[in-house]
């Protein structure tokens, strides 16, 4: 009960505001004019937006095809390092000392990281595709005729216009 009479003691004090002196205005937000965006402007930044996508693309499918021949490429080493440390006498993968159970080769590990990494190039290979040259002509065709996009262009094109 006394830890509580303090308590309110303490928080029921006078409170002491910070004041401003009165010599200085209130500050005034300046909000700088909107920039007028031409068509000019729009189609450059969809020039660039379509250009960017298909770098993208095109660094995908790429990085994608490159991954797959290297990792099958340290696969098929690793494999053969490791079939030439044991030779004969029943170990990891031999029957009966004939050599590994599983030996796939190159092409073999290359279809295997192939498939692994099918969805990076399938992704390339989409943007790609959804933003060609021909896209790109269809779309800015349609906004000089019309001078509107579409919203999911507006937000596509946005950054692209600073």
């Amino acid at each position: 009960m006394r830890c509580l009479a303090f308590l309110l003691c303490l928080l029921s004090g006078p409170v002491v505001a910070q004041t401003t002196p009165a010599s200085l205005p209130a500050p005034v937000a300046v909000l700088a004019p909107p920039t007028a965006r031409t068509a000019a402007d729009t189609v450059k930044a969809l020039h660039q937006l379509f250009k960017r996508r298909r770098r993208n693309g095109g660094y995908l499918v790429s990085g994608a095809i490159a991954a797959d021949l290297v990792l099958a490429g340290v696969s098929t080493i690793s494999e053969n390092n490791e079939s030439k440390g044991s030779s004969g006498g029943g170990g990891y993968g031999n029957i009966g000392g004939s050599g590994p159970l599983l030996q796939f080769g190159m092409g073999g590990y290359a279809l295997l990281w192939g498939v692994a990494l099918a969805p990076v190039a399938g992704v390339g290979v989409q943007q790609l595709i959804a933003y060609s040259p021909r896209h790109e002509a269809k779309v800015i065709a349609s906004y000089e005729r019309t001078h509107q996009l579409p919203a999911r262009w507006q937000r596509r094109v946005r950054k692209h216009l600073r």
